[in-house]
């Protein structure tokens, strides 16, 4: 769940400045892979999965999804963080040139983003930092905590009389509470029926506020599978050991968010309580590049005579660029007589500025015959590459034999050194 920068406004500024017109653009502009990267950042964190913020069904990851405007570039959307999501692929296309909202609206009604628009204030956005302690979060702070007269006076009211931007500013100072730990705004509103209480529950175990989430807990029934899973993804033991005493049984779930996070003490924990699916789980922990925890998933499936598919996870050590997992995985795998895909392999090596990761999976794909699509390789590493950052790669896809990439079709390449 992911708060804007108009609820920030709306939960600190009772009169929020009015919107500044928007320049509509005349032309689609090329998003480069460094401001795609800043927005993964910006709103995801470090995590290296998740779902697409608009429809929450399609997987997405940090180096596979596309970046969605708020505001569409032919409604004067701007090309920068605060007007971009990471979204699926399905959901960009689909928007067309709609703007964020009335995408959403029309098609995932029940989407948690749609909380994050509002349609009476500047339309540029951003998201809610997961550290308290982030600096764009400090000057709120202090108004947040002054907040309680405003509150009441709105909550005195009524629910029948509270205005629509009332609302707003509610449930904007509800979420700025769970993720920011102020319990008392959170007991003033927590049996508001306005407020979506759940958000703010899944806010405060992403953000580690063991005292809210306890307090939520206590005052309302809760999913506290979600919030474990958010928990383990966040490494947050205290908060995952309090809901596991809550009733959280999702073991496997817990145990692949966890192994994405990287959180070796709650992936033992999960496993100690009774995780034994790892479908999901050693793929996520192969492309966080963990060797630990994937050395300890293999060593508890071995015992437990599981079948582990070790193509994709060794895609997934690919795409996240890890070569000593991906030696790891190659050497499981050909004791398994695992077939391996080196071409899909390849390509998912291709979108991390690690060469050797290409390099040993071009050697291994040659001496089993494999026949790789270069030209695909290159589009790939072009797509990710930013002036010569990714030149090793790219003069490595033409070496072999690429001389046509499909990025460069539509558009000036963007590396400098090789004109492909």
């Amino acid at each position: 769940m992911e708060i804007s920068s108009e609820l920030f406004h709306l939960a600190t500024n009772i009169n929020p400045q009015p919107n500044n017109k928007l320049l509509k653009n005349k032309s689609k502009t090329t998003i480069p892979p460094r401001l795609k990267e800043n927005v993964w950042i910006t709103y995801c964190g470090n995590i290296v999965k998740t779902n697409c913020l608009v429809c929450e069904a399609i997987p997405i990851s940090c180096f596979s999804f596309d970046c969605g405007h708020v505001i569409a570039e032919s409604n004067g959307g701007s090309l920068d963080v605060s007007n971009l999501r990471p979204i699926c692929g399905s959901c960009n296309s689909s928007m067309s040139t709609k703007d964020m909202k009335d995408y959403a609206e029309k098609f995932y009604p029940k989407s948690p983003i749609l909380l994050t628009f509002t349609s009476n204030i500047d339309k540029s956005t951003t998201r809610l930092p997961n550290n308290p302690e982030n600096i764009s979060l400090k000057k709120y702070q202090p108004r947040l905590s002054n907040s309680t007269d405003m509150i009441n006076f709105i909550i005195k009211k009524g629910t029948k009389k509270i205005t629509k931007k009332e609302i707003e500013i509610l449930t904007a100072k509800f979420f700025l509470a769970c993720a920011c730990g102020y319990l008392d705004v959170v007991n003033l509103l927590i049996h508001q029926e306005v407020i979506n209480w759940e958000m703010g529950f899944y806010e405060s175990c992403r953000n580690g506020h063991l005292d809210i989430v306890n307090f939520i807990i206590q005052q309302k029934s809760t999913d506290l599978d979600s919030g474990m899973n958010i928990a383990c993804e966040r490494g947050h033991l205290d908060i995952v050991n309090l809901l596991i005493y809550r009733g959280a049984r999702n073991w496997n779930k817990g145990l692949a968010t966890a192994c994405r996070g990287g959180n070796i003490d709650i992936v033992n924990l999960m496993i100690a309580k009774g995780a034994t699916d790892f479908t999901e789980s050693l793929p996520n922990a192969c492309f966080s590049g963990n060797l630990d925890i994937v050395n300890l998933l293999i060593e508890k499936g071995v015992a437990e005579d599981y079948i582990f598919d070790w193509n994709d996870s060794l895609i997934d050590a690919c795409r996240g660029g890890h070569l000593h997992v991906v030696n790891l995985i190659i050497e499981k795998g050909v004791i398994e007589c695992c077939i391996f895909d080196w071409n899909n392999c390849l390509c998912s090596s291709c979108e991390k500025n690690k060469p050797e990761v290409p390099n040993l999976i071009i050697e291994k794909g040659e001496a089993e015959g494999c026949i790789f699509d270069w030209n695909r390789c290159l589009s790939i590493a072009c797509d990710y590459s930013y002036y010569k950052v990714y030149s090793e790669i790219i003069s490595l896809m033409i070496e072999k034999g690429a001389n046509y990439c499909n990025n460069c079709k539509s558009q000036s390449c963007r590396i400098s050194l090789v004109d492909c």
